[in-house]
């Protein structure tokens, strides 16, 4: 199992259309795969949005 640690994530505004579908795509993405994972406690609280990507601050199995 791979994990990783950021320190700090800057919020930031999708810059372009691509972003703003990439921002999108990640989004279902990460949904889908709380939802197989069965993760309980997700709410938007627990993501920083940057740029077009949605950073999951913490997630429970």
């Amino acid at each position: 199992m791979t994990c990783q640690y950021k320190e700090s994530v800057e919020s930031l505004p999708c810059q372009n259309q691509e972003g703003i579908e990439n921002f999108y795509q990640i989004s279902g993405l990460l949904i889908y795969l709380i939802y197989i994972l069965e993760s309980s406690d997700v709410q938007s609280e627990n993501f920083i949005l940057s740029a077009d990507f949605p950073f999951p601050l913490y997630i429970f199995l």
